[in-house]
């Protein structure tokens, strides 16, 4: 199969969800060694129960794996962001995180605690197995919680708390749709000409610079530009991104991004005794800061809700295209 395919591991799991979603709902089978009937090299959505490990989870949130974790390491899901956030649009509690997959369920409080200090939200028994043979980034898993650290699965109530689980992903179909939509072929329409701002290309040109003249390693506070062919190109050079400036070693040389940083970071930075690069865009875009302050200052704060509400774009269905053709 190469089109979108929802996999449930339990008749329940499909029972819950098979006649409200559009793509295809086949079952795999409980466990490890559950597989796609006729193997999948598409995207493929695992949507079933699961066991909290985090303890913010209740009995009906639902956790949609950005990273399907097993013994054997960790696969990413690069759609997760998108269904969660479709998830939480409709209302429904969605947490994005890891999925981990072990050959048993997980049951004695102990053993729940070690996998929770691992970063992993939910422990379940198939979804990085069911996911291995699908092509990378597009093996997802979306879980609901029935069992949590307060509520295990041997107590009583746990026919109830699996019924709120069903409900859960049986509610979450609309989002569900949304990404089998957004997996299909695509056309994209590239605008030409297209490049980066004179601002970025300029902190770009500087980070390229740094690394001729001094070498590796250039350390870079945020990244230079939200490219992440540029950035994995700076890095493979020698370049290393960096969140804060105290993540520089004391008196390296580190570039600030052109977005720009508060006065506070440059008094971190001197106090590392750190040699700044500045590449923000300070110098040419002073004055345009300079009339957005004014025109702020001397508007109303209700004018100035109205003027971000107006500026603000409209918001648009994700799409998340697997295939997709190009024509500029």
């Amino acid at each position: 199969m190469t089109d979108a395919v929802v996999c449930t591991p339990l008749l329940a799991e499909q029972v819950a969800v098979r006649g409200r979603v559009s793509a295809p709902v086949v079952r795999s089978g409980r466990g490890p060694q559950g597989r796609v009937p006729g193997g999948v090299d598409g995207p493929l959505l695992v949507v079933g129960v699961a066991g909290a490990l985090a303890p913010q989870l209740r009995p009906g949130d639902l956790v949609v794996g950005d990273e399907l974790r097993s013994d054997d390491g960790a696969r990413p899901s690069y759609a997760a962001p998108l269904l969660a956030g479709t998830l939480q649009a409709l209302g429904m509690r969605a947490y994005v995180g890891p999925v981990l997959s072990r050959e048993r369920v997980v049951l004695g409080p102990r053993e729940r605690s070690e996998l929770a200090a691992t970063g992993a939200l939910v422990v379940d028994t198939e979804s990085a197995f069911v996911t291995i043979e699908v092509p990378e980034g597009q093996g997802l898993a979306l879980r609901a919680v029935v069992d949590t650290a307060d509520a295990p699965l041997l107590r009583p109530g746990t026919a109830w708390r699996g019924l709120t689980a069903l409900r859960a992903l049986r509610a979450a179909a609309p989002a569900v749709d949304a990404w089998s939509a957004a997996t299909g072929a695509r056309e994209l329409l590239l605008a030409g000409p297209r490049s980066f701002c004179a601002g970025v290309e300029r902190a770009v040109e500087i980070v390229d610079r740094a690394l001729e003249r001094h070498g590796a390693p250039v350390y870079v506070r945020r990244q230079v530009v939200h490219n992440v062919h540029v950035v994995r190109d700076l890095e493979r050079r020698g370049a290393v991104f960096v969140q804060e400036v105290d993540d520089v070693p004391e008196g390296a040389l580190v570039v600030l991004a052109a977005h720009g940083v508060a006065p506070s970071v440059r008094v971190a930075a001197k106090q590392r005794h750190l040699q700044v690069v500045d590449a923000t865009c300070t110098t040419r875009s002073g004055g345009s800061r300079r009339r957005a302050a004014r025109c702020s200052s001397s508007a109303t704060p209700s004018t100035r809700r109205s003027s971000a509400r107006a500026q603000r774009p409209p918001r648009t269905s994700w799409s998340c295209p697997m295939q997709a053709s190009l024509r500029a």
